[in-house]
């Protein structure tokens, strides 16, 4: 990758077309235009809408049609459950690229999607009479992609794997691939994608090609793996090792969770009213969890959490408490330990995003408010219940943050946010190394932009009250359909928590 763009006089694809300009869609063409490629982007509305954004990265919005007539090879960056809407006729003979990904909370309960026997590309295909698909770009997060291009040969360089049935159109998509800053690997005709879907060691993989590689010649004996071949009959269909079969009485693949990993623990989540925290302690249940406290303020909506708690087949057991009010919060421990007695996972989510505004005219009384609830009470908590967790020679503690912690930039408007999770991450690391080899970890976790009633809130509110920026993009994020739903959020946590990380950041593009 150099400044000027490589030669491509001999190559077939001039022209990329993007559909989606969410961040995965801007990504994407941010990275082919710096390779010297010609970009057409649509989004899901006005091109108008999206023409500043993308005239400034070198990327011309237009509007779909256009941008499948007149390009070279189209990516899909759309949600997946949008694939229907894609014009058939338009698309025959065209060149597609699928780097789309099933989320089952925004797609909805799809079993066709969650089908073992059948790739999403593949059920893309099927739709595409006459085009030619090859899954590619869609395993890796959007911000490894941005974040890690680099020229080929450097010795940091990441992979991206490629499936698809048509040699001539696996060579096209490995050069965009080398030429976008990352090494191609084949996994295999387009059956394989089934290898970079969401549930794979792959997926969300930010490795090296070795590596990658390695995870894929996994698949088979993995347990996503073993009931992909038992769909299809004891054997993978695609031409890449051979599946184990699976040990009896072996942990069944449900498409969530791998398996029922926590048996018999009693965890606790705060901020479990609504949104996330209601999410996780739900996919708690989910992996088999036997009882989960729920901490909010609202008595109502901790009732509506403790029915979906218990309808995933866990105790619910809801606790109403201010974590902003420091009286409520010396006795909280003791509450909790009345309730249900020793506590093993301890999920930390209340927070609050105000105040809001300029630095220099933020209300200091508020910002010792988001302090104490942000910094003071997860802590605090942490500290009520860490004597039952050490005594029993296990726990796991578990503070959610925001990708704000790592770039406070991106969030102008929401300094104090920014700076109380930076600290909050800090707070973490700092009490892992603290409690190292007790069997209690501590991590933070990052949940991506989830599709909250936090997120209504900040799109609601005056632009400059907020930033007119951290506005314009929530809306954007939320307009394309590409904020995160809570669910898929809230399972990427727990899929951790089996685990013996101790002082890591997790970040929901990586779950365990």
């Amino acid at each position: 990758m150099g400044t000027d763009g490589p030669d491509r006089s001999r190559d077939s694809l001039r022209v990329l077309g993007v559909l989606g300009a969410g961040r995965l869609g801007t990504v994407l063409a941010d990275l082919a235009v710096s390779a010297g490629y010609d970009v057409l982007i649509a989004g899901s509305g006005d091109p108008a809408r999206i023409a500043r954004p993308m005239a400034a990265i070198g990327a011309r919005a237009t509007r779909t049609a256009e941008v499948i007539e007149a390009s070279d090879a189209i990516v899909l960056a759309i949600p997946l459950g949008r694939f229907s809407t894609l014009p058939v006729d338009a698309l025959r003979g065209k060149f597609v690229i699928d780097a789309v990904n099933y989320w089952w909370d925004a797609d909805g309960l799809r079993p066709d999607f969650e089908d073992p026997r059948t790739s999403t590309s593949e059920i893309v295909q099927r739709h595409l009479v006459g085009a030619r698909v090859v899954k590619a770009l869609g395993h890796m997060g959007y911000q490894d992609l941005r974040d890690d291009a680099r020229p080929a040969g450097a010795p940091d360089r990441k992979a991206i794997a490629i499936a698809g049935d048509g040699p001539a159109d696996l060579a096209v998509v490995a050069r965009l691939v080398d030429d976008l800053g990352f090494d191609p690997v084949v996994a295999g005709p387009l059956a394989a994608g089934i290898m970079l879907e969401p549930g794979a060691e792959a997926f969300g993989a930010d490795v090296d090609a070795a590596e990658l590689r390695a995870m894929l010649d996994r698949f088979p004996t993995s347990q996503r793996g073993i009931v992909v071949a038992r769909a299809r009959g004891g054997a993978l269909g695609f031409p890449r090792g051979h599946a184990a079969p699976a040990p009896d009485g072996g942990p069944a693949y449900d498409g969530r969770m791998t398996g029922k990993t926590l048996s018999e623990r009693t965890a606790v989540v705060t901020g479990a009213g609504r949104g996330i925290g209601r999410a996780i302690a739900v996919a708690l249940a989910e992996a088999g969890a036997e009882t989960v406290v729920l901490i909010a303020r609202s008595a109502d909506q901790l009732a509506e959490t403790a029915r979906l708690v218990e309808e995933a087949g866990a105790t619910a057991k809801p606790l109403p408490a201010d974590l902003g009010d420091l009286d409520a919060l010396r006795t909280l421990g003791t509450r909790i330990a009345a309730a249900v007695g020793r506590v093993d996972i301890l999920v930390n989510n209340a927070g609050t995003v105000e105040p809001m505004g300029a630095s220099g005219s933020l209300d200091p009384s508020a910002m010792l408010d988001a302090l104490r609830l942000n910094v003071v009470a997860p802590v605090a908590l942490a500290g009520a219940l860490l004597p039952g967790m050490a005594q029993g020679g296990w726990g796991r503690v578990v503070n959610v943050s925001s990708g704000v912690a790592a770039r406070p930039e991106a969030m102008i408007g929401a300094s104090t946010y920014a700076a109380t999770k930076g600290a909050l991450e800090a707070q973490t690391l700092s009490m892992a190394a603290e409690y190292a080899n007790t069997g209690v970890t501590f991590n933070a976790y990052r949940p991506g932009t989830v599709d909250t009633e936090t997120q209504l809130w900040i799109r609601s509110q005056d632009p400059a009250r907020v930033g007119r920026s951290l506005h314009e993009r929530f809306t954007a994020l939320h307009d394309d359909g590409d904020l995160i739903a809570p669910m898929d959020s809230a399972r990427s946590l727990v899929s951790h928590l089996a685990g013996d990380d101790n002082g890591r950041v997790w970040d929901v593009r990586h779950p365990a």
